[in-house]
């Protein structure tokens, strides 16, 4: 299972202010700490669904709160239905 993230955590270890590091992240990669933190997720979500991991498991091994949310999340980032994802990428 994920951990869930921490940005306090991460913020002492790397001994900066909550909000400075959150303004030096998105300047250097365009996104904030969680949302590059969702966006890893997804990106471990698209490989195990390829990998033909169920729904149902995915939405408890990412950490996420409930199947419904990993899929709306889903579909608004990538633009994709989990299933129309899971289709496409069989015919490939």
């Amino acid at each position: 299972m994920i951990e869930d993230f921490d940005l306090d955590e991460l913020c002492n270890y790397v001994h900066m202010s909550k909000y400075y590091f959150i303004r030096v992240f998105k300047k250097q990669t365009g996104v904030t700490p969680n949302q590059y933190y969702i966006q890893a997720k997804l990106f471990v979500v698209k490989k195990r669904l390829k990998d033909g991991a169920k729904l149902t498991d995915l939405s408890a091994e990412m950490n996420f709160a409930d199947q419904s949310y990993l899929s709306n999340l889903f579909k608004k980032r990538m633009g994709i239905s989990m299933k129309d994802y899971m289709n496409n990428y069989k015919e490939e």
